[in-house]
């Protein structure tokens, strides 16, 4: 989907993002949340985009001088440092990155369910959930890189009351 925004839109107002989201069949699909002033943008997260970082992060880290143990955690540790670009771009750049990035309007969202998962006994945990019904669809995703409550705060700043 394209979108065209207006001019006040196309600035860089990104409150924040839930990062490194999971949707689909065994959550093989990555997305980044971005909550704006104005909606939610459900961002791809390809292989490319993660590619990408990590050869940039070695090359940095080698440049630098960085001992092999030093360059390994830097490329490990980039692919799930990748959203923080986002705070950086405007909506329409986000929006624009990928044919499968899509924008939701604050006024089509119905509601968003943000659903906290047990932890058992053994210390094991599943993800937490959190599912989207907009005026287009609905979609589920899995989260752990932020807590529900963190989720809820962000996502209130925008949808205020539609956050269950």
């Amino acid at each position: 989907m394209k979108f065209s925004f207006p001019e006040a839109m196309a600035e860089n107002n990104v409150i924040g993002v839930i990062p490194n989201v999971h949707s689909g069949m065994f959550g093989q699909k990555a997305y980044n949340l971005i909550v704006t002033g104005q909606g939610l943008i459900i961002a791809q997260l390809t292989n490319e985009m993660i590619k990408s970082e990590v050869n940039k992060a070695s090359k940095e880290s080698k440049e630098k001088g960085d001992g092999i143990l030093k360059r390994m955690a830097n490329t490990m540790m980039a692919g799930n440092a990748i959203y923080q670009r986002y705070f950086s771009m405007t909506v329409d750049q986000i929006v624009q990155e990928t044919p499968g990035n899509v924008f939701i309007a604050e006024a089509d969202m119905k509601k968003i369910r943000i659903k906290t998962s047990p932890i058992y006994d053994d210390g094991k945990k599943i993800p937490n959930e959190l599912k989207l019904v907009w005026n287009g669809g609905k979609k589920k995703f899995s989260f752990d890189q932020i807590t529900p409550k963190e989720a809820k705060n962000l996502l209130k700043q925008t949808f205020g009351r539609k956050i269950k």
